[in-house]
Order: structure tokens, then C-alpha cells, then sequence
């Protein structure tokens, strides 16, 4: 199960309070697709089922649906409990009466004790029989929509860009009820289902699936770790509330905790700062005493300061994809690093020194990799950062208490003790599991090239639209040239960063190329 750490929480309601987070979506992840998905299986076909316990009710402006079968059976369940309350109060009037020889109420009350327990024969029967009425009906013939109000919802989806207000939020969960998101094989994918006006009731259409953008900064953190059996009973609201009337931690921190795929956390914190019990079930590595001591220095800091909004981490795609390209090679110039990632993919100097992001309040994104100099033709050279075990780390994730984002498989964190982090600290090996694989940094990649080919300008569509000029290359001035149009720099920068075109060569002496991504694009341009 995934929930999102932003906006998705308020569409598909609260969460049961043994649920456990895996990760986070963005809205706007969640929505990108969602409509050409919908649209495609209307094309194609998919499933569609009437629900009889359904009714449609509107006014000129809004159209909504009732779920009319759930109220009956909750009518009828509240009416039953009421009648046996009544049939036993009055088998119990009648016993008291019989004790004070009051024969005449004593039958009133055998008398109103009869009629409450037929109605409760009658109540159990109308119950039966309405759980035994299908609630969904297969449709596998022509029917009539209202398209009014779907076709409206599916042009949003198309241009809200993950904003919208309250009361298309409110609509958006009427029109699609089910939602759930997926993990195959390294991919998250959104299933969910359209509920569909009809001029003989309300169907729904689906289920309908489409990946999820799980690139930039909403990246889902994927875990592959079981569920933990806790039995706990309290809400994650309850658990907040301990710890931060604990007057050690503040509310974020807390909330941050709380919302961390590893539960082994909240209840070290539950344990360490409000006293409680250590359960069972917590493994010997997460009682480490030097880690123990880390997490509650951390969540416990005065000047505490992260994402916001409770989330607690997030894996880096781009930094992950280059470490372990760097791991396989030992060392390798940033020319080959970007032949293998894809062009555009990185900005070297962002993996080899700090890198701020202003637009959040978390700490600088620490080194991933070492500059190893230059090589003989001036290139770059790259190499892992090796931890003391002698093996290079690999792990790459941003969470509060992982203050150097790099983990090593021995579960130290290379350079943590010039951040501040205590010597002898180890974590849990189930931090690796916030690692992204090779292969999911591969695919992840092609989809985040692949969205933003779709997405061209009709500068760059005019550059493409002459493919016989990049045979055997070009300059970027002769291009220009060829084509009237003014420097084309930015132009050719862009297109490369999609993975389009490729340059050799160096300084004043580049010629650029279609690459065979580049080619398939034309011939799909027509």
C-alpha cells in the first residue's frame, strides 16, 4: 500500500492504523496518464458492471450517486438490534411482573415481547435477502451514458496539472470510488475504476491500470520488506500525540516517524522517550545501543528541520543509476557515465560535492561518488566512494537520520562521522531496501525520457522534422543555417537531454547525431 505524502491522502480517505507506508506518490504522478489510460480502455474495451444498489440523483448543476443498497441493509441492521433490545426488555418486564403476581401485565408484556421477536424474524429475513441480491451485474451489451459529467472529469484530469479545488476533489472521488496502487517488478502501477451515470442507474466502469511517473522529487520509495505483525491498536494520530506530549519532540518529527516504512522506529522512540515497552518482535539490530541513541538524538533535536508534512524519505533516482554504473566500472569518465545513463541524465558536479536544494528545508544532498581527476583526453573521472570495510557503498536514500544519503552494504555510512554521525553506527540491513535496483533505475529512466519526448516544442519539432540533415552529423551553426532559424544551443541541449540526438566530438569541433531512440521518433513523427 502507498500513501502519498502530499494531496492523496484527503481523495481515497484515512487508513487503517496497522497499514504500512511504503513509499510516496505526488498527485500529479498519480494523475499523469490517468486520463489517456481511461480513454484508451473506452477505445479498446474493459470491463463494465451495473450496481443495482445504486441510484442517481442531480440537480441542473450536479450529478451524484447514492449508494442506496448500503443505507437499506444499515436501516435495517440498526432496526434488528433495536427490536431484539426490545423483545429482551420486555421478556424481562414480563419475568418481573410474574415474581409480583401481576398476571394482566404480565401479559401485556408477553404480548409485546411476541410482536418484537417477529420483528426480528422479519428484520433478519429483509436482511438476508437483500445481502443475497448481486451488487455488481455484468453488462455485456450496448447501454446509454450520461457523458456530461465523465467527459468533463477526464478534460480536467487532462489540464489541472495536480491542482485542484475542493469541490472537484469532492467530484473526483464520486466519479472514481476505487483506487489502489500496485508494485510489478520494480514498476508501480494505478488501478482504479469509473463510476458512470446511465439512463437505467449507475455502473461502473474498469478496473483500469497505468504506470505511475515515479521520478523527480515524489519519487515512491519502494520497500519489498513484509508487513510487521505489531498488533497495535492505537492511530498513527494516537501515536503522534504520545510522542510529542512527550515535550521532547516536536509535532513534524513525530509525524515522521510515524509515517516511516520501518516501524521498528516509533516504537524505539515510543520506548526510549515516553517509557513504554520495547516489543518482542523489534530485531537485535535495531536495538544496537550506539543506533538507539542516534535516532533519538535525531528525532529528538531541538533545531529539527526536514521535508514538512510528515514525509520521511525518498530513494534519488539519477544518484542511484550513476552508483551503481560507477560500482561495476570502479572508475569511469562522466563521457561514459553519460553513454550509459543517457544524455542529459546528470550534472556531474551535483555527485561530487553538496548540492542544496532551495526550494525545501532538508540539509544539502551529500557526495555520492569521488572526483577522481581527469583522464587523458581532459574528461572527468568518477569513482565510487569505498567505505572502511574496503567495499564501495551503494545505497542511496535520503531519510532524517541517514545524514550522508550513502549506505554500504556492511551498514556503515561512509563519512558519517565528519557529519556529526557517532563512530561505530550501523543500521538495520533493512535500509537497503530502500535502494532502487539497477534495473528499476533503467526503466524508471526510459520513462521519465519517454514522458518528456511527448512533450516537444514546435522549435525542436522542426529541428526533427529534417532528419536527413543528421546523417553522418552536423554543427549546430550549419543546422541553423539549413533551417533559417537562429542559434539553436538551448534547442540542441533539449533534445539531447530527452535522449533524441547525441554529440562527438569537443569545444568547437561537435557534430550532432540522431540516436537510434531519435530515429524511431521521427518515424513515429511520420
Amino acid at each position: 500500500m502507498v500513501r502519498d505524502g502530499r494531496s492523496l491522502k484527503s481523495l481515497i480517505g484515512r487508513h487503517a492504523a496497522d497499514m504500512q507506508i511504503v513509499g510516496y506518490a505526488g498527485f500529479i504522478d498519480i494523475l499523469d496518464g490517468m486520463a489517456d489510460a481511461f480513454l484508451d480502455a473506452i477505445r479498446v474495451g474493459v470491463p463494465v458492471r451495473m450496481l443495482p444498489g445504486q441510484s442517481v440523483f442531480g440537480t441542473t448543476r450536479n450529478m451524484t450517486t447514492v449508494d442506496v443498497r448500503t443505507e437499506k441493509l444499515s436501516a435495517l441492521n440498526a432496526a434488528l438490534a433495536a427490536a431484539k433490545r426490545e423483545a429482551e426488555s420486555a421478556r424481562t418486564m414480563a419475568v418481573k411482573a410474574n415474581a409480583k403476581n401481576n398476571a394482566e401485565l404480565e401479559a401485556e408484556y408477553d404480548l409485546m415481547a411476541d410482536r418484537r421477536t417477529a420483528d426480528v424474524v422479519r428484520l433478519r429475513k429483509a436482511v438476508a435477502d437483500l445481502r443475497a441480491e448481486p451488487a455488481e451485474v455484468v453488462v455485456n451489451e450496448p447501454f446509454d451514458v450520461r457523458a456530461d459529467v465523465w467527459v468533463r472529469a477526464l478534460s480536467r484530469l487532462k489540464s489541472c496539472q495536480g491542482s485542484m479545488t475542493q469541490q472537484e476533489r469532492v467530484a473526483f472521488q464520486m466519479i472514481f470510488p476505487k483506487f489502489r496502487m500496485e508494485l510489478v517488478q520494480g514498476t508501480w502501477w494505478a488501478v482504479a475504476s469509473m463510476r458512470l451515470n446511465t439512463v437505467d442507474g449507475v455502473a461502473e466502469l474498469g478496473p483500469v491500470r497505468w504506470p505511475v511517473n515515479t521520478q523527480g522529487r515524489s519519487t515512491v520509495l519502494a520497500l519489498n520488506r513484509p508487513a510487521t505483525a505489531t498488533g497495535e491498536r492505537r492511530t498513527r494520530h494516537e501515536i503522534v500525540s504520545t510522542l510529542v506530549g512527550s515535550g521532547r519532540m516536536c509535532r513534524d518529527a513525530a509525524q515522521t516517524v510515524t509515517n516511516a516504512p520501518f516501524r521498528e522506529l516509533r516504537y524505539l522512540l515510543l520506548h526510549e522517550v515516553c517509557g513504554e515497552p520495547l516489543p518482542d518482535w523489534v530485531g537485535e539490530q535495531w536495538r544496537d545501543r550506539v543506533f538507539v541513541d542516534w535516532i533519538v538524538t535525531v528525532y529528538t533535536d531541538p533545531d529539527w528541520s526536514w521535508s514538512g508534512r510528515g514525509k520521511y524519505g525518498s530513494s534519488l533516482l539519477v544518484r542511484q543509476f550513476a552508483v551503481w554504473v560507477v560500482a561495476q566500472h570502479g572508475l569511469i569518465s562522466g563521457r561514459q557515465l553519460r553513454r550509459v545513463m543517457g544524455p542529459g541524465a546528470v550534472i556531474f558536479k551535483h555527485l561530487v560535492a553538496p548540492f542544496a536544494d532551495k526550494n525545501t528545508r532538508q540539509r544539502p544532498i551529500q557526495p555520492c561518488l569521488t572526483d577522481a581527476g581527469k583522464d587523458e583526453n581532459g574528461y572527468q573521472l568518477l569513482a565510487p566512494i569505498v567505505c572502511e570495510c574496503g567495499e564501495p557503498a551503494t545505497t542511496v536514500a535520503r531519510a532524517p537520520e541517514m545524514l550522508t544519503d550513502l549506505l554500504c552494504d556492511c551498514r556503515q555510512a561512509p563519512g558519517g562521522e565528519a557529519l556529526g554521525m557517532p563512530p561505530g553506527l550501523r543500521f538495520p540491513d533493512d535500509y537497503h531496501q530502500m535502494r532502487l535496483s539497477l534495473k528499476q533505475c533503467q526503466d524508471l529512466m526510459s520513462a521519465k525520457r519517454a514522458k518528456r519526448r511527448a512533450t516537444l516544442t514546435k522549435r525542436e519539432r522542426v529541428v526533427l522534422g529534417r532528419a536527413d540533415l543528421f546523417v553522418g552529423g552536423i554543427s549546430a551553426t550549419r543546422l541553423a543555417g539549413e533551417l533559417g532559424l537562429g542559434s539553436l544551443h538551448e534547442t540542441m541541449l533539449s533534445l539531447q537531454s530527452r535522449g533524441l540526438i547525441e554529440v562527438t566530438g569537443r569545444h568547437n569541433f561537435t557534430l550532432w547525431h540522431l540516436t537510434a531512440d531519435g530515429e524511431r521518433f521521427v518515424e513515429q513523427m511520420g
